[in-house]
C-alpha cells in the first residue's frame, strides 16, 4: 500500500496525532541523513587495490572508509554513516543541500514542539523535505559491488528486506537506548495480535506477518505468543534499522496499524 492507495474500509483513518507522528519520524530518519551523516570521498570511494586475489584471478581493493566500534556487536565494523560517493553526483550540489536541511533542522524542532500546521511550517517543511530528499536518493545508490561481500553464505537475508523495514518502521517508534529487550517483546506482541487477527488485516493478509516469528513457543510461560526469529529477536542491530528506513516506505504495507502495547505487559 502506498499513500496514494485508496484506504480500504475496515482500516480507520489515521488520527491527527498519528499524521504528527508519522512527520516526526521522517524529520528524525532525515536529520540522521543530513545531520551527522559524512559525504564519502572519491578517493574512499575507490579504496586501495592489495596484493590479494579473489577466486577468479582478480586484485582485491580494499575499503578506505573507517571503522566504527559498535557497542551491540562489540567490535569494529566498517562505517555505515557515510554518504556514498557517485561520480556523475555534483559533489558542491550535495553539499549545498546537506546545508540547506541542516540549517532547517531547530526551524522545525520548534514547529513540531508547537504542533500548528501554519503556512510557514508548510513552507519550511517543503524545503527541508526537498532538499533531504536529495540526499536520500543519493544514499540510495549502490556504491559499488563489494558491499555484497558481507552477504552470510547460505543465508537469503535480501528476502527479509520488507520485513525488516517494516519491523524497523515500528521498532524505532519505540526505541529506548538500554531497554532494547523491552523493545522486543513489544513487538513480539504487537506482531502475535496481528497474526490472532487482533489488528485490522485480512485474515488472507496475515502469512506474511508470521515470517517474523518461529512456529514454536519456548514455554508454556509465553502466554501463546510465538516469539520472534533470531533475526528480529538479536541480530537486526538498530544501526541496521535505521539504515533501512533511509529509504521511503511508499511500497511497504500495514503501516498505519495501532501500536497499543507498552514496553512491558499489564
Amino acid at each position: 500500500m502506498t499513500e496514494t492507495d485508496e484506504v480500504p474500509d475496515h482500516i480507520p483513518p489515521m488520527s491527527e496525532e498519528g499524521i504528527w507522528e508519522k512527520l516526526r519520524l521522517r524529520f528524525s530518519l532525515f536529520c540522521d541523513l543530513v545531520g551527522w551523516m559524512q559525504v564519502e570521498t572519491k578517493e574512499q570511494a575507490v579504496g586501495v587495490r592489495t596484493d590479494s586475489l579473489d577466486a577468479d584471478g582478480k586484485p582485491i581493493w580494499q575499503d578506505k572508509l573507517p571503522l566504527w566500534f559498535d557497542e551491540e556487536l562489540g567490535m569494529e565494523v566498517p562505517a555505515w554513516g557515510y554518504i556514498p560517493y557517485i561520480d556523475a553526483i555534483d559533489q558542491e550540489e550535495l553539499a549545498a543541500r546537506i546545508a540547506a536541511a541542516a540549517r532547517l533542522i531547530p526551524v522545525l524542532e520548534q514547529h513540531f514542539s508547537l504542533q500548528v500546521i501554519s503556512l510557514r511550517f508548510l513552507a519550511d517543511w517543503g524545503e527541508f523535505s526537498a532538499a533531504a530528499g536529495v540526499v536520500q536518493f543519493v544514499n540510495c545508490l549502490d556504491r559499488n559491488v563489494g558491499h555484497g561481500r558481507s552477504a552470510k553464505a547460505g543465508t537469503d537475508v535480501s528476502s527479509l528486506e520488507d520485513h525488516e523495514r517494516w519491523f524497523a518502521h515500528y521498532f524505532l517508534r519505540i526505541y529506548r537506548r538500554g531497554k532494547m529487550d523491552e523493545c522486543r517483546d513489544a513487538m513480539e506482541r504487537f506482531i502475535n495480535a496481528v497474526v490472532k487477527g487482533e489488528a485490522p488485516v485480512p485474515s488472507d493478509e496475515r502469512d506474511w506477518f508470521k515470517r517474523f516469528l518461529n512456529g514454536e513457543k519456548q514455554s508454556d510461560l509465553d502466554d501463546d505468543l510465538l516469539p520472534l526469529t533470531g533475526r528480529f529477536r538479536d541480530e537486526l542491530s538498530v544501526v541496521e534499522m535505521k539504515r533501512l528506513l533511509v529509504r521511503p516506505t511508499d511500497d511497504l504495507r500495514w503501516l498505519d496499524l495501532d501500536f497499543p502495547y507498552p514496553l512491558a505487559p499489564g
